[in-house]
């Protein structure tokens, strides 16, 4: 059980990978790696950071033998090629605004990331070379989203307060684990507003985008933000793709079914839908039989490989999406 964790499903091997860390329990840090084709668990080699039992919110770093800081991972980690990263050049300090962001502090970068080829081992590489833009120097060390190619997206803005939720300043970092080369980017407007605690994005491979649910605001109010955007890679902008319909709420997590060219997404923590590219709208998703999630960040992976979406949360739950059976509504 990992309430406040989230799933990561590795684009090459089909793998789905679900971490201990951070806000999932903050006492035991083990990776737990579910082969989908084979329908099994193996909870690889991990650590305890806490005292057995455990004392409740008592670790802090990796493990015993130190390391970064575990907590407040949430949704920050991504699986690609039999790793799994949670930070491509960590660090931080105190903005003009007296918030915390990472990736400003001074000196060498290191990705952190746990090796499955290996053992199960945690290990620090470091950043060969950075590329920034002039004026490009925001919060960048994010792991939010994973191409198959070899890419880690990572994106976030300057907020103006800590639970501010507009931004002056975008940027976004592309890491690439083969060339071991980080790339920051400042985007410019517009872009979305902040969200709530929420996985609202996923990559699109055959399209080299980010897409992006944008739903700012707060239950039983109207939002102040509403919208579906996809970031261009390429040109390095987000474009509004102002579907004809919208969903009623904010996406727990989207998940992109590349051989149905739609995007999956749970809104308001319990309802499937879909949006189509070819169509540019949204639309409800019929489900046979019990749909499992966990909020908030819905804990649900597309594996592209198997062409199965997959809930981890006990009992773990293996559901095959049809878009052929969608409803869409002119």
């Amino acid at each position: 059980r990992r309430d406040w964790g989230n799933a990561a499903c590795d684009p090459i091997t089909g793998n789905v990978y679900y971490y201990g860390g951070g806000h999932a329990t903050y006492q035991v840090n083990d990776v737990a790696i579910f082969a989908v084709g084979a329908k099994t668990w193996v909870h690889a080699a991990g650590d305890h950071n806490d005292y057995v039992p455990a004392v409740n919110w008592g670790g802090i770093t990796m493990g015993y033998r130190g390391g970064m800081h575990a907590h407040h991972m949430r949704n920050q980690y991504v699986a690609l090629d039999n790793r799994m990263y949670v930070s491509v050049g960590g660090g931080s300090k105190l903005n003009r605004y007296g918030n915390i962001e990472r990736g400003r502090r001074p000196g060498p970068r290191w990705t952190w990331f746990y090796d499955a080829d290996r053992g199960g081992v945690w290990r620090q590489q470091k950043v060969a070379d950075i590329v920034k833009g002039k004026g490009d120097d925001g919060v960048w060390s994010g792991v939010h989203a994973a191409s198959p190619d070899g890419r880690i997206f990572g994106f976030v803005g300057d907020r103006t307060s800590y639970y501010g939720s507009t931004y002056p300043n975008w940027y976004v970092s592309i890491y690439n684990i083969y060339t071991n080369k980080l790339e920051v980017r400042s985007v410019p407007k517009p872009f979305p507003m902040r969200v709530g605690e929420c996985r609202p994005f996923c990559f699109v491979p055959d399209r080299n985008q980010i897409f992006y649910h944008e739903y700012a605001g707060r239950r039983g109010k109207p939002p102040a933000a509403h919208r579906t955007w996809v970031y261009d890679v390429k040109t390095n902008r987000f474009v509004d793709l102002k579907p004809k319909k919208l969903p009623p709420g904010q996406a727990a997590t989207v998940e992109y079914l590349n051989d149905q060219r739609a995007v999956f997404a749970i809104i308001n923590r319990k309802e499937p839908w879909v949006y189509s590219f070819e169509k540019n709208t949204w639309a409800p998703l019929p489900a046979t039989g019990p749909i499992r999630y966990t909020a908030p960040y819905g804990q649900v992976v597309y594996s592209a490989r198997y062409g199965v979406l997959v809930s981890p949360r006990p009992p773990t739950t293996i559901m095959r999406p049809d878009v052929g059976k969608v409803k869409w509504e002119d």
